[in-house]
C-alpha cells in the first residue's frame, strides 16, 4: 500500500476534510484557482472564521487587501488576525501558504476569545501534522496531532491520523487506543477499521482482523483500498485455515474488479496469491524501470511471497523474504510493518 506523500490525493483529501478553505470567487460560480479578479468578487467563508467581504474591488485594489488585513491584525484586531490566518492557509490574494503562520494568527485571535476558533486552529495543527508526516517527521506530526486534540478533544480525524503516526513509530498499543476512539466517535469512518485491521493482523489477532477488513469493505473503501483489503483477507482467512474459501473469494473479486487493468500491479499480486502466477514470475513482474516504483513493488512482493512461504511452514525462506522486504526501506508501507511483525514473531518462536 502506497505511503502518504506531500502531493498525494490522500493529502489533498485530508486537507479538504480538515480545513475547508476560504476562497475568492464570484457569487454563483465555481472557483477557478487562477483567475483575473473583477468587480463583485468577495472572500467567502466556508466553515472557518468570518472573512471581511471586499466587494466591487479592482484587481489592483485587491493586491492591497493582504497588507490592509495584516496592518489591522498587527494592531490587535481579532477578526483581522483570523482573516490573515485564513489567507496563509489558502494562499489566496497572492499570500504564500504557511501553516505555521496560520497557526500563529489563529492562536492570536483565539487568545482574544474571537468566536468559533477552536475547529480552525485544531484543523491547522492537523494539516501541518499531515505535511510533516508526509516528509517523514513523525515526531513533529505527533506533537501537532496532540495539540489539535488538546484544543478540540472531540476531533475524530485527529485521533485517526495520530493513530497512524503511533503505528509507524511502533506504539501499537497507543495506535489501537486511538483507532478504537475513532470508531467509538464515528462508527462509519472506514479508514479506522481498515487501519485497525492491519494492526490486528500484525498482532496475529486474525479473527478480529477479518472482522475489521470486512467492515471496511462494507462501509465503502476506495478502489485501491478494496484491492489491499482483499489481499489481507486472503492472508487472514488462510492463516485461519480457510485457504480454499479465501482463494475462491479473491478470484471472484479479481474476475469482477471494475477498476484498474487486468495487468496492473494489484492484479499481479492477486494472481500470485491465488496461484496463477509462480513466485519467480511474480518477482520478475515486480521489476520496473523506475527506481522508486521498483523498490515499492519489491517491498510488497517480498512480503506476499514471504507470507505464502510462512503459510507453507517454510520459515527459512519466509524469513529471508521478510528481511528483503525491510531492506527496501519502504517504512510507510503496510507490507513493511507486517514483515517486521512477522520477523519479530519468528524470532520469538525460536
Amino acid at each position: 500500500i502506497r505511503p502518504l506523500t506531500s502531493n498525494s490525493k490522500t493529502t489533498n483529501q485530508m486537507t479538504q476534510l480538515l480545513c475547508p478553505p476560504v476562497r475568492l470567487k464570484p457569487k454563483g460560480q465555481k472557483l477557478a484557482r487562477e483567475f483575473v479578479p473583477k468587480k463583485g468578487y468577495s472572500l467567502v467563508n466556508t466553515n472557518i472564521p468570518n472573512i471581511t467581504l471586499f466587494a466591487n474591488m479592482t484587481a489592483e485594489q485587491l493586491k492591497n487587501v493582504p497588507e490592509r488585513i495584516r496592518a489591522k491584525a498587527e494592531s490587535g484586531d481579532a477578526e483581522a488576525q483570523s482573516n490573515l490566518g485564513s489567507l496563509y492557509l489558502t494562499g489566496d490574494l497572492g499570500v504564500t501558504v504557511d501553516l505555521t503562520e496560520t497557526i500563529k494568527w489563529y492562536q492570536k485571535a483565539a487568545d482574544q476569545n474571537y468566536p468559533n476558533m477552536q475547529f480552525p486552529l485544531a484543523s491547522a495543527y492537523v494539516q501541518r501534522g499531515v505535511l510533516e508526516q508526509s516528509k517523514g517527521d513523525l515526531d513533529g506530526a505527533l506533537a501537532d496531532y496532540n495539540k489539535a486534540i488538546e484544543i478540540k478533544p472531540d476531533f475524530t480525524e485527529a485521533y485517526f491520523v495520530r493513530g497512524d503516526v503511533k503505528k509507524y513509530k511502533g506504539d501499537l498499543d497507543g495506535a489501537f487506543i486511538d483507532y478504537n476512539k475513532v470508531i467509538e466517535m464515528n462508527p462509519r469512518l472506514v479508514g479506522a477499521y481498515f487501519s485497525r485491521g492491519f494492526l490486528n493482523y500484525n498482532s496475529h489477532k486474525f479473527t478480529d482482523a477479518l472482522a475489521d477488513f470486512n467492515k471496511s469493505r462494507e462501509l465503502g473503501l476506495n478502489a485501491k483500498g478494496q484491492d489491499y483489503a482483499h489481499f489481507y483477507i486472503w492472508l487472514t482467512k488462510t492463516r485461519l485455515g480457510e485457504q480454499d474459501a479465501a482463494t475462491k473469494e479473491l478470484q471472484t473479486y479479481l474476475d469482477n474488479r471494475k477498476t484498474g487493468t487486468s495487468d496492473d500491479w494489484p492484479s499481479k499480486v492477486a494472481r500470485f496469491l491465488t496461484g496463477q502466477l509462480t513466485e519467480p514470475d511474480f518477482f520478475k513482474t515486480s521489476e520496473n524501470s523506475d527506481q522508486q516504483t521498483d523498490k515499492k513493488q519489491h517491498c510488497e512482493a517480498y512480503f506476499y511471497a514471504g507470507s505464502k512461504r510462512l503459510i507453507g511452514s517454510d520459515k527459512t525462506n519466509a524469513t529471508d523474504y521478510f528481511e528483503k522486504c525491510l531492506a527496501t526501506g519502504c517504512k510507510g508501507f503496510t507490507e513493511y510493518s507486517s514483515a517486521a511483525a512477522e520477523l519479530k514473531s519468528l524470532e520469538t518462536s525460536k
